[in-house]
């Protein structure tokens, strides 16, 4: 999982309100503590869980299956597309 800038940014302003007020040289070191954190919270397996992707993505080959003969060359896209909504806090 890799956050957009704007994530981050995101992110930082709902750990410190005061982020937007802070020298450019804070809120970068900030931002590069967020990403550490992220990525250690990651690492422990804290923040995905391995049995509902892949339950997700059985889903939509399951639904490429349904729809007919050669239809599960569109999983693949389908299955990228959960990544991005994830991404957004959605559920496709």
């Amino acid at each position: 999982m890799t956050p957009t800038d704007a994530q981050v940014r995101s992110a930082c302003l709902s750990y410190r309100h005061d982020y937007g007020l802070l020298p450019a040289d804070q809120r970068a070191r900030l931002q590069f503590e967020a990403r550490e954190w992220l990525h250690a919270w990651l690492k422990e397996g804290i923040g995905c869980d391995r049995n509902e992707v892949i339950e997700e993505c059985a889903a939509v080959i399951d639904q490429c299956n349904r729809e007919g003969p050669y239809q599960a060359i569109a999983a693949a896209p389908r299955i990228r597309a959960l990544k991005t909504n994830q991404s957004r806090g959605q559920r496709a």
